[in-house]
């Protein structure tokens, strides 16, 4: 099956918690982080619906009505992702946005790119050889405060 391509005109809608926005209105770099659980073992992208999509209203709600928390709309343009280009001491950080409709039909994922190679999970902290429990890398930081930078100035474009 060929992929759906999203253009780069497309608006993305990352679902975020009351708890991922701070007292100032802006977004938390935490409300970009790729999961490593044990329902949710190495996440490879990081979840969004697409508002082209027919489905996304009822998607949209499907998926906020099983959320402990209040949800709140985070509207991303693709292309503002996609022109994101940053070094870290690991290489040169890009993101994508690709469609995978497994769950939802609208349902899309922000994929994060290192040297051109796609991390996931806590992936940085096994190539820095960080055990389970330290403190999150500053690399992981720079990647999530970036995400979170990206989202508030599209938001302030795109409503």
């Amino acid at each position: 099956m060929e992929e759906e391509k999203i253009e780069d005109s497309e608006i993305v809608v990352r679902v975020l918690s009351v708890t991922d926005i701070k007292k100032d209105g802006s977004i938390k770099p935490s409300a970009f982080k790729l999961r490593n659980t044990e329902n949710v073992p190495f996440e490879e992208y990081i979840s969004v619906f697409r508002e082209a999509v027919d489905t996304f209203n009822d998607d949209y709600e499907k998926f906020t009505t099983t959320r402990k928390s209040a949800s709140v709309k985070c509207r991303i343009l693709t292309e503002d992702l996609r022109a994101v280009k940053f070094s870290i001491t690991l290489g040169l950080v890009t993101f994508d946005v690709k469609a995978d409709p497994t769950a939802y039909k609208s349902h899309a994922g922000i994929f994060i790119a290192i040297d051109g190679r796609n991390i996931c999970g806590d992936e940085i902290k096994k190539i820095k050889d960080i055990p389970d429990g330290e403190p999150v890398p500053p690399e992981v930081m720079q990647i999530r405060g970036r995400l979170a930078k990206v989202a508030q100035a599209s938001m302030a474009k795109n409503g």
